[in-house]
């Protein structure tokens, strides 16, 4: 709403992912009036927001991309993600909600190079992977497990895992990062099988370079083959679906032929591009941006998800996540419209490995019988 107050007659504003926002600006004659337009977007969108229970600060991180006679949204969109994460004014939040001031002003003693941390940490594999329980909302068991990156400073703050992912694409680390994860995911997964057999889905994220990677379809083909009781889950993202749309088509196929691999998209309901993944990728599974599912009481959310599980039903073998899931009402609503697959903080928080196999050998995949605690 703060940022459609500036809106240009030349400009067209969307949410292009979960927490992210686009201003499409046409017939430019002044790239500084553009950048006159930035700044004055970030200093409205940074206004703290009032409420009841007191005031909320806001964080901004913003990029311009100017575009040639070649380059489509897509491209210039991809551009300005990546450039953000260079600048040193970014901000980049935890994941556990807090923020983390990596990229500190020059010469200060809290100074860091945060492409530098990532790059070590890849290099390093000093990478680590919280797991985030997925549930079946009417059996009340856990039937897969969603992953988080984490990687950290040498103060140990942490980068938030959408820098991750969008620095190692512009560092061409990306197959090496997946790779990283993969691996982990496979040692952990054996220890949670040894308590839990029945456990045997684990998702990853990735943005789509590892598509036309040979190394990473000749290592996950070996893993398939090693770990036939595991099923990898592989999720693609807003970049990841220009990739495979415009790049890689007969890579996918190739993927997704392989046993026990999976093909889903991720943050589903924040942008167009899905609309075109659904018709022309083999996929097998959708996760809903949290967004989506916080605002399950407006009619145009209500509108997606409901879309989005009428694809399903005419695909028996598609499954739909609900991620995000923070009140007993989202869990009631999830069920009146025939939703089962689940994730959020009240089911579970993300978990590192350690501590999701305590949680294994305590309850095991059942959710307590006790009404589950609300979100704080």
């Amino acid at each position: 709403m703060r940022l459609s107050q500036l809106l240009p007659d030349n400009a067209t504003l969307s949410r292009v992912n979960g927490a992210e926002f686009a201003m499409l600006v046409t017939d430019v004659t002044s790239t500084s009036d553009v950048e006159e337009l930035a700044t004055r977007m970030r200093n409205l969108a940074v206004m703290p927001v009032h409420t009841e229970e007191g005031e909320v600060s806001v964080d901004v991180s913003s990029s311009i991309s100017f575009s040639n006679a070649t380059d489509g949204f897509a491209v210039l969109l991809a551009d300005a993600s990546a450039h953000i994460y260079e600048s040193e004014s970014s901000n980049l939040p935890a994941v556990d909600g807090t923020t983390a001031t990596l990229a500190a002003q020059n010469g200060s003693d809290d100074y860091v190079n945060v492409s530098d941390v990532l790059r070590h940490a890849i290099e390093d594999n000093t990478i680590s992977v919280l797991y985030q329980p997925i549930f079946d909302v009417n059996t009340k068991r856990i039937t897969s497990l969603d992953t988080i990156v984490r990687v950290h400073d040498a103060k140990g703050r942490t980068l938030a895992p959408y820098f991750v992912t969008a620095e190692a694409h512009r560092l061409n680390m990306s197959v090496q990062l997946t790779l990283d994860v993969l691996e982990t995911c496979v040692k952990d997964m054996t220890a949670f099988r040894q308590v839990a057999p029945e456990l045997d889905i684990v998702d990853i994220c990735m943005n789509g370079s590892e598509l036309g990677a040979s190394i990473f379809h000749e290592r996950l083909e070996q893993l398939t083959h090693e770990q036939p009781q595991l099923c990898f889950g592989l999720q693609l993202g807003s970049h990841a679906i220009h990739v495979a749309h415009d790049e890689v088509d007969d890579e996918v196929v190739d993927l997704v032929a392989l046993p026990n691999v999976k093909l889903g998209l991720t943050n589903v309901g924040t942008t167009y591009s899905e609309v075109a993944a659904f018709a022309h990728l083999p996929l097998d599974f959708a996760r809903f941006d949290k967004t989506v599912v916080r605002d399950f009481r407006t009619p145009r959310a209500k509108q997606i998800m409901q879309r989005t599980l009428d694809i399903s039903r005419d695909n028996d073998a598609f499954h739909v996540v609900f991620d995000g899931v923070e009140t007993l009402d989202q869990v009631e609503f999830i069920r009146s419209i025939g939703g089962t697959l689940a994730e959020g903080t009240l089911l579970s928080n993300a978990m590192n490995a350690n501590e999701f196999l305590m949680r294994l050998e305590a309850m095991g995949t059942s959710l307590p019988e006790a009404a589950p605690r609300q979100a704080e």
